[in-house]
């Protein structure tokens, strides 16, 4: 990647960025609405006008390098956006294939605001991959087309875990079927 950040003539700023870098196995909280909008108002800096796929590439090289310090996530929320500035975060599938960010969530906040086939298959990785989830929030639009399908997966995430102690539905609450007797603070 650093021969694609030379094409935007970053060649100085990247060796900077590299000290940020030194103890990459700290990081156990990631939010990737924040790194998007972090990204965003970097490069806002560097370019007068804000360039959709150096955004990307900056995106995907924090994401390796996440992966291969092998970061040990906590706390990961994620905003899955179909469009705009922000859409390259539906790359997270990218974090979610390495079990070793992943197997040690604790807190997953998971914000859709159109539910896609990438989508279901991002919550079956994770229902598969980490057993370790004691908080799930869920934002789910209002509207969807496959909520049988997406209430089977959410279904299936939840019975999954291991300690579940909290499940919120935000924006609206279809899904009171999933509401689970054996944890004590669903709602």
């Amino acid at each position: 990647n650093k021969a694609k950040f030379n094409e935007y003539c970053f060649n100085n700023v990247l060796e900077f960025t590299n000290t940020l870098f030194n103890h990459p196995s700290f990081i156990k909280y990631l939010d990737t609405n924040k790194i998007c909008g972090s990204i965003v108002n970097w490069i806002s800096t560097l370019v007068e006008i804000y360039n959709e796929k150096l955004g990307e590439l900056v995106y995907e090289s924090l994401l390796e390098v996440f992966i291969e310090y092998e970061v040990n996530l906590h706390t990961f929320e994620v905003v899955l956006l179909p469009v705009g500035i922000y859409k390259y975060s539906i790359d997270n599938m990218r974090i979610l294939q390495n079990q070793n960010l992943t197997c040690n969530i604790r807190n997953l906040t998971l914000n859709f605001f159109v539910i896609t086939t990438q989508d279901i298959l991002y919550l079956k990785f994770l229902y598969c991959n980490c057993k370790s989830i004691s908080s799930f929030v869920i934002r789910l639009p209002k509207n969807n087309d496959d909520s049988l399908l997406i209430e089977k997966v959410i279904s299936q995430m939840i019975i999954s875990q291991n300690d579940l102690k909290k499940i919120l539905f935000g924006y609206s609450n279809p899904f009171l079927s999933l509401k689970n007797s054996n944890c004590s603070n669903t709602f």
